[in-house]
């Protein structure tokens, strides 16, 4: 397609996913990006190679619908974020890939690329995952998945999907890539336990490719494996982004996260910062009903124990399982969000230039926690929760007791805060006046 200039501000639904490369899932199928939803309709590598794939007729439909400024069912997660105001994968690919841009004109007719050059590639090897995050499940680790098998009536089997089991000629399909790659996204799972993941690093050293951009999506439980220092082995590399999935501080952080030890995330840093100083650190936090009472709080405590920069925290908006959305929240409880995330916008205004961007995070968080009224998901949310509570000998009640008024009017939430031990601490009581705002 070689008509006539193509402007993304004039097409929104133009995105560079689909021709600089894109994301290898454990199945061995192959997407344009981890948020396209591919409902099972896209082609494996396994047994016909990573090029046919990247060709496959979905994806060069995908890639005509853009051309054309046609919406793709795969895409909605990207439109919706955007028609809310909140950043996307889309934004960043085509900021950082803007030098890519002649490759919309290298397009056939059909929709398939003429470059076989692959320049960016998501490597989810596999779900492996010491953590059993709330808002996670078993596609993501492999943790879940055993919990699953004990508990949930799923029929017992090998936990971990991996895409060498599905696609075992993935290396000799990379081959030609190692050179050309300028980013690799690793996320899972938990990338730091995949044996993959030293290979890539292996394979990046021997073409002597140490300018490539690596991106982790990790929770940071992990700093040695299989023998090897995971940070040093990293030195050679140039550009590091760790983005760092914390939701909350000690316990809380602990319950939403299931595996994690509040005190090694802090010694953890510190080894980080020695090691790979030149590393760029960001915490990534999934913003959700459990935690948006006191995200402020959470992001005011990392800035003031010098933990990350105040532009280096990222809120994402949980939105499936949709009963832990924050959108659940009954009125009372989203204006105590609302008083505590507007209070700290006031804190950061005084920071100035170290806070450009994140207040804009917090912004889009309160608008997408108005936006909708899925108070009828209560009851969901409290049945799911303590039926992990009771497999993981956890306490909801006790540990965020400031969402006490979510188990009000419920014969499951009754059960719930009263069996929660005494001696919580005193849950915060002032509104935000609905008239002030």
């Amino acid at each position: 397609m070689e008509d006539e200039p193509i402007s993304l501000p004039e097409n929104p639904h133009l995105c560079i996913a689909p021709w600089i490369g894109g994301n290898l899932l454990p199945t061995g199928k192959f997407s344009p990006c981890c948020y396209y939803e591919h409902e099972n309709s896209l082609d494996t590598i396994h047994g016909q190679g990573l090029q046919r794939a990247r060709n496959s007729d979905e994806l060069n439909q995908v890639r005509l619908n853009m051309l054309k400024g046609v919406p793709s069912n795969g895409c909605r997660q990207c439109i919706s974020a955007q028609a809310a105001g909140r950043s996307t994968i889309k934004e960043y690919l085509s900021s950082r890939f803007a030098h890519r841009k002649n490759l919309w004109h290298e397009t056939n007719s059909d929709g398939s690329l003429k470059s076989k050059a692959i320049h960016y590639v998501e490597f989810q090897f596999s779900n492996v995952c010491n953590f059993k995050c709330r808002m996670c499940g078993a596609p993501f680790s492999s943790s879940w998945e055993i919990e699953d098998q004990k508990y949930g009536g799923k029929k017992p089997g090998r936990p971990v999907t991996s895409i060498l089991s599905e696609s075992p000629n993935l290396w000799e399909d990379l081959e030609e890539s190692w050179a050309s790659l300028e980013e690799i996204y690793f996320w899972g799972g938990e990338p730091f336990l995949m044996p993959e993941h030293l290979k890539v690093i292996e394979k990046l050293r021997e073409h002597r490719n140490f300018k490539v951009r690596l991106r982790y999506a990790t929770n940071f439980s992990v700093d040695h494996y299989a023998g090897v220092d995971l940070f040093a082995n990293l030195r050679d590399f140039e550009n590091i982004v760790m983005f760092v999935s914390l939701d909350g501080l000690g316990e809380r952080g602990e319950y939403i996260r299931h595996g994690l030890r509040w005190p090694e995330v802090d010694v953890r840093r510190g080894i980080l910062r020695e090691k790979l100083p030149h590393a760029q650190f960001l915490v990534t936090s999934a913003t959700s009903v459990f935690n948006i009472l006191h995200l402020a709080d959470f992001h005011r405590h990392l800035i003031d124990t010098d933990f990350v920069l105040p532009d280096d925290f990222h809120v994402n908006m949980v939105v499936t399982p949709e009963y832990l959305d924050c959108q659940i929240l009954p009125e009372e409880l989203k204006l105590k969000a609302a008083e505590s995330i507007l209070a700290h916008l006031d804190h950061l205004m005084g920071l100035k230039n170290e806070a450009q961007h994140v207040g804009e995070r917090f912004k889009a968080a309160l608008a997408h926690m108005w936006a909708s009224d899925k108070s009828h998901l209560i009851e969901r949310f409290l049945s799911r929760t303590a039926e992990l509570d009771q497999i993981r000998s956890e306490s909801f009640a006790n540990v965020f007791p400031e969402l006490a008024g979510l188990t009000e009017g419920f014969d499951l939430g009754k059960k719930i805060a009263n069996s929660a031990s005494s001696g919580n601490v005193a849950q915060k009581s002032s509104d935000l006046n609905p008239s002030s705002s």
